[in-house]
């Protein structure tokens, strides 16, 4: 079965082995971060990797850009032939059916993004899970693997909120009733905490955020578009057709229900890379102390999705990838098998 829905009931599907693999849509890590709590794989393809047309809510050709459709399975060898079916004419460029020789990979790491106030400090165990990655391609590579410090991914946030608002004309609060009238969000806000919205909470706090930086002066926004451009060609150079950059997914593991609406800034590990438009795998690396999934981004330069995806399939093969999250027969069905 081919199931498709939202990323978060996606990701809970997949891992309850409920469904072979799915597909979700990445705008702000939406693929990658449920794919990181539930522990699974997820991949955020290059911009224009994959079509995102015919989808709701309908957004203009510039914010279009930005969003990316992708695969999300529990075993990484589903990955690539699944991108090899959702990316169309585009399968040639992305030079899907080329094998990428691990040993010549150039692998440069963040632990961090250096400390910013209002994230979380990255977990003691995401840490140690990344570096168990970076240890293990020390062994197959050529190439020692590289620390670095990019301190323009602190401005992650801001920058992405900054770019979407500036490119987007169209208002989340119609968008969510359809146009068909004006949204009361003090009403709404009431009827969520009483249960009685239509609309999820997170939604509705979206909806207010947008309403009150809608009429901010766009060229505020110009250093971000900057900076984004910055960002872009030194990823770009850095990584080039064999490089990938081994980052946190989130700072943490999953969080209780409704507790990232409190931890906004949090995303910013994952959405810088939406803007900049590069391909990105969510990778599980194991379980924490409490028996909740810890993983890590492999990214790679822009149209090397071969190359982030094959990463993925060495470390699930090091590491172990999926691990079943109760007491059900693990499945070993895959994408291959099924057709």
């Amino acid at each position: 079965m081919l199931h498709v829905c939202i990323s978060r009931g996606e990701s809970s599907l997949l891992t309850a082995a409920a469904s072979v693999i799915g597909i979700g849509t990445d705008l702000g890590g939406s693929i990658r971060i449920p794919a990181l709590f539930s522990g699974i794989f997820g991949h955020k393809p290059s911009a224009g990797a994959v079509s995102n047309g015919n989808q709701y809510p309908v957004v203009n050709e510039a914010v279009r850009q930005l969003i990316s459709t992708g695969p999300m399975c529990r075993y990484a060898m589903d990955l690539l032939p699944m991108m090899k079916i959702i990316s169309g004419d585009m399968r040639q460029p992305l030079r899907l059916d080329e094998p990428v020789n691990l040993k010549k990979l150039r692998v440069f790491y963040m632990e961090d993004d250096g400390g910013y106030p209002f994230r979380t400090p990255v977990s003691r165990e995401i840490k140690k899970a990344l570096r168990k990655a970076v240890g293990h391609f020390d062994t197959i590579c050529e190439t020692k693997p590289l620390k670095i410090y990019q301190e323009k991914l602190q401005d992650a946030v801001e920058t992405w909120v900054c770019v979407i608002e500036a490119l987007n004309d169209q208002q989340l609060g119609n968008e969510i009733v359809g146009y068909q009238k004006k949204l009361n969000f003090s009403k709404e806000v009431l009827k969520s905490m009483a249960g009685k919205s239509k609309h999820t909470f997170p939604v509705i706090c979206l909806a207010i955020l947008d309403r009150y930086i809608r009429n901010f002066d766009v060229k505020l926004a110009e250093p971000f578009f900057q900076l984004r451009d910055e960002l872009l060609e030194e990823f770009n150079e850095m990584l080039g057709e064999d490089g990938i950059f081994l980052y946190p997914t989130y700072p943490d593991t999953a969080p209780y229900h409704m507790e990232m609406l409190f931890r906004p800034f949090n995303i910013g590990y994952s959405v810088i890379f939406n803007i900049l438009g590069l391909p990105v795998t969510q990778c599980p690396m194991g379980l924490g102390d409490k028996g909740l999934p810890l993983g890590i981004q492999i990214v790679g330069g822009m149209n090397q999705d071969r190359v982030t995806m094959a990463a993925a399939l060495e470390l699930e093969r090091v590491f172990g990838g999926w691990i079943s999250p109760c007491d059900i027969r693990k499945s070993s069905i895959t994408l291959t098998e099924v057709v």
